[in-house]
């Protein structure tokens, strides 16, 4: 490198844009490309944290945030309330109790959200590779790859036997791994 290149080689550097080239996503939110580096911003409501690339909301409220001059309230939605660190909603309604729902391989199993109640809900799967919940109509929707299937079930037959699922598609599941409804 000669003295006459360097003011080259700066230019070239640059101009690269660390935002939209990066491997890996730099900033939580937002990335904003500056002349030489970038740096992590936040959208409204939300501020950086100590490392300056995570955002986190104003206050750290775990639902509702409203912004007040130099200050913030929280707020819990229907169903939950504030807890004594002003900060944390905590449920209050135990009917019903929501469960997350999930396949693993061989079974399909439920946990509460606090991770208190893990059960088993259904078993004889040979590889369920993706299962989606259409609320609407309150069903489970699984593949199994391992038997080439697609199976149809309303949530409050889950436990009953595999054979009583409805068959919604036969042998055609092939590179199925995601599915939404």
């Amino acid at each position: 490198v000669t003295a006459g290149n360097i003011c080259e080689l700066l230019t070239e550097f640059a101009v690269i844009n660390e935002c939209s080239t990066a491997v890996k996503q730099l900033c939580e939110q937002k990335c904003v490309d500056l002349p030489i580096d970038y740096r992590c911003d936040c959208y409204d409501g939300f501020a950086l944290d100590k490392e300056d690339k995570k955002s986190s909301g104003l206050g750290r409220c775990s639902q509702g945030c409203e912004n007040k001059v130099g200050s913030y309230k929280c707020s819990c939605v229907d169903g939950y309330a504030m807890s004594s660190d002003d900060r944390t909603c905590k449920r209050i309604s135990s009917d019903p109790e929501p469960w997350l729902l999930f396949a693993n391989k061989h079974y399909i199993r439920k946990l509460t959200l606090d991770g208190e109640n893990y059960e088993l809900v259904a078993r004889g799967f040979e590889n369920v590779i993706s299962m989606d919940i259409d609320m609407k109509e309150r069903k489970a929707y699984l593949v199994d790859s391992g038997q080439l299937r697609l199976y149809r079930v309303g949530l409050e037959e889950l436990d009953q036997p595999i054979d009583s699922y409805q068959v919604v598609l036969r042998h055609n599941v092939f590179g199925t791994e995601g599915q939404f409804f």
